[in-house]
């Protein structure tokens, strides 16, 4: 069935490589079943967490630091936060993580963790301050 043969509906759900070859044949090697076939429902892309989202659950890890430096915490609960704000970067930026590769991957890797970790012993040590424990 040729594409101007089918109702407008049908067109509507065509893929970009359906529509810049609509007017013309079949190539060989290409069944007829693949060559018709709509490309609907589109493909579907992953979800991507909002950037406010991010920066929010980010504060809330320096926050519970904080928390621990402020109620004098145990040091394997603090451990414990920063670990937890480790595993939790490298998941959110996974997608550009991925495509760094070699020495930039370690580069950027390495300077990140070191400002994790410097905003995290900044948040304990305020919250020690702030608990009157200095």
């Amino acid at each position: 069935m040729r594409d101007d043969a089918r109702p407008e509906a049908a067109r509507s759900n065509l893929c970009t490589c359906h529509v810049s070859m609509c007017h013309s044949e079949r190539p060989p090697g290409v069944p007829a079943s693949v060559w018709q076939a709509p490309c609907y429902p589109p493909p579907m892309a992953a979800r991507r967490l909002a950037q406010t989202t991010i920066a929010a659950l980010d504060g809330g890890f320096a926050l519970a630091m904080f928390a621990c430096g402020l109620f004098d915490a145990p040091t394997w609960v603090a451990g414990l936060v920063a670990g937890c704000m480790v595993a939790y970067w490298g998941w959110s930026r996974r997608r550009v993580l991925n495509r760094l590769h070699g020495a930039l991957w370690a580069t950027q890797t390495g300077l990140a963790l070191f400002v994790i970790i410097a905003i995290l012993a900044g948040a304990y040590w305020l919250g020690l301050g702030f608990g009157g424990l200095i």
